[in-house]
């Protein structure tokens, strides 16, 4: 998950720590290595971290937009037209960003990087599932469609969660 994997993106100075080059070793003891596989290790790929930055920050920031929609609904500062049209486009954008993260998992990743790109299509499919539910409880405000978007909301924080590596 080093390639790939953003480490927490409320924090940008861990990310920041997490993806700096290592500190240069001495010309002596860079000469003394013997271990071939040394020199196989991935090296990190500036688009597959900007892809997972990206990526994360999707997974963060739509989550935090259904959540301020739904507040927002609550307090009636928001009609239910509003709420539609927020989260149909919510659900559309999560949908492409799944569809381009799928595409890169075609073209060939390492198991790890692999895992994570889709762990991100299943948590962008459980955050459009968060966002129906928000849009599907604006149009008749009905108790069951309440506790099932509250009961999504719980699990897919859950899973963004690990997915960022919030604690």
């Amino acid at each position: 998950m080093k390639r790939f994997v953003p480490a927490l993106l409320a924090v940008p100075v861990v990310l920041t720590l997490l993806h700096s080059p290592a500190p240069a070793q001495p010309p002596a003891a860079a000469a003394s290595r013997n271990d071939p596989l040394q020199d196989e290790k991935p090296k990190d790929d500036p688009k597959l971290l900007a892809i997972g930055g990206l990526g994360g920050s999707a997974v963060y920031f739509s989550f935090l937009l259904v959540g301020t929609t739904a507040d927002a609904f609550g307090k009636e500062s928001y009609d239910a037209d509003q709420v539609k049209t927020i989260v149909d486009s919510v659900m559309t954008l999560l949908k492409t960003n799944a569809d381009q993260i799928a595409a890169v998992r075609r073209g060939g990743l390492t198991e790890e990087d692999d895992k994570y790109a889709n762990e991100l299509i299943v948590v962008l499919g459980m955050i459009r599932d968060y966002a129906k539910l928000l849009g599907d409880y604006a149009k008749g405000k009905d108790p069951k469609v309440a506790q099932k978007f509250d009961d999504q909301r719980k699990k897919t924080w859950e899973r963004v969660k690990k997915l960022l590596g919030i604690k």
